[in-house]
């Protein structure tokens, strides 16, 4: 009787235990409530209620982007919102998705871009399938499919994914951008198609870079070549430094770019001179810093995180009593984009997943 009463109190300490390591270690989702001050500017001030996120709050209110439902998408799966994630799938298919499975990249009014992007299309199907391992939903499965099939059926061009097919005549560009493969979707369509999978991997995992770590913007289909701009625009580099860390490839320049230009600047600017490495504008951007931090997350480099997040978070608009609090915006014109707002949400929340913030 004595063994069994031990064995029991060793269970129940076990168990009590378990409770709260939990406790103390897990990310608990985040209530609409309590959720950060970025998504409810969202929410109160760009979005619909239908769901539908306007590129902006002045001329472009009007103006819907595939970038914005993907985007919207993987923070809503951070946050553990699927509410909110099955509207946005209701978005996507009463206005973006066309009847063979692409994505049409803009909406004005109630009229359709003739084109998708492949970026868009392919963080949107990746969302989905995510969606259905958390949630165990297969509804999304259905869809994800129905997306992925489209981009094998279409988006290849000489066993590479392109850019942009036309929704209509499926005619086909002749350029991939290296900034569109996102690791995790791209690698969930190696079964479908295992030649236009590597090939498309390669061109990204295998890209040169200068001195400074700037990676080509572009591979072209037609000359076989990269090609890289004269200048090195900071959203197109952090995301491809970020993506082939994902892929583990070697950004260990870039990184020390962006480490020692934020220690001599105690900033990051948009756009450097591509061979000089030295400012080109003199302007900041909120989406620069957040895929910095993104790359610094993902490479280990916890003490820049820290310090690029304080940069970021000096961008926003934190006075509760004035309008558009929480959001990225320059208050005096209204200029605002979710490009810049969900990027810096993905960014805070990965941080706070990640002990980093």
């Amino acid at each position: 009787m004595k063994k069994w009463i031990g064995i029991l109190a060793i269970v129940l300490l076990a168990l009590l235990g378990l409770k709260y390591y939990t406790l103390f270690t897990s990310k608990p989702p985040i209530s609409k409530e309590d959720a950060p001050s970025t998504e409810q500017f969202v929410r109160h001030h760009l979005m619909k209620t239908d769901g539908r996120i306007a590129t902006g709050l002045t001329s472009r209110k009007e103006e819907y982007l595939s970038e914005t439902v993907g985007l919207w998408m993987e923070y809503l799966l951070l946050a553990d919102d699927q509410e909110s994630f099955d509207q946005q799938v209701d978005v996507l298919k009463k206005y973006f998705m066309t009847p063979d499975g692409l994505i049409a990249w803009e909406v004005k009014g109630k009229k359709k871009a003739t084109a998708n992007a492949f970026i868009d299309d392919i963080r949107i199907m990746n969302a989905l399938y995510d969606a259905e391992e958390k949630w165990s939903d297969s509804s999304y499965l259905t869809v994800a499919k129905k997306i992925e099939n489209a981009l094998v059926d279409y988006q290849i061009n000489q066993n590479i994914f392109v850019d942009f097919v036309d929704v209509k005549t499926k005619e086909q560009g002749q350029q991939l951008t290296l900034s569109y493969l996102i690791p995790s979707a791209v690698d969930k369509m190696k079964a479908c198609d295992k030649e236009a999978y590597e090939q498309t991997r390669s061109l990204l995992t295998n890209a040169p870079n200068n001195s400074l770590g700037f990676l080509p913007k572009t591979y072209d289909l037609s000359t076989h070549s990269y090609i890289f701009e004269t200048e090195a625009n900071m959203i197109d580099q952090l995301y491809m430094g970020y993506h082939r860390a994902q892929w583990e490839g070697d950004v260990s320049k870039l990184v020390e770019f962006v480490r020692q230009t934020y220690a001599d600047e105690g900033k990051l600017f948009g756009r450097y001179d591509l061979n000089e490495g030295k400012p080109i504008v003199e302007f900041e951007a909120v989406s620069v810093y957040a895929l910095a931090i993104l790359l610094a997350i993902e490479t280990k480099e916890d003490e820049l995180a820290v310090a690029l997040y304080k940069n970021m978070k000096a961008m926003q608009q934190t006075d509760s009593k004035k309008p558009y609090y929480g959001g990225y915006i320059d208050v005096a014109s209204k200029s605002t984009h979710p490009f810049d707002n969900l990027l810096a949400l993905i960014a805070e929340r990965k941080g706070y997943d990640e002990g980093i913030f």
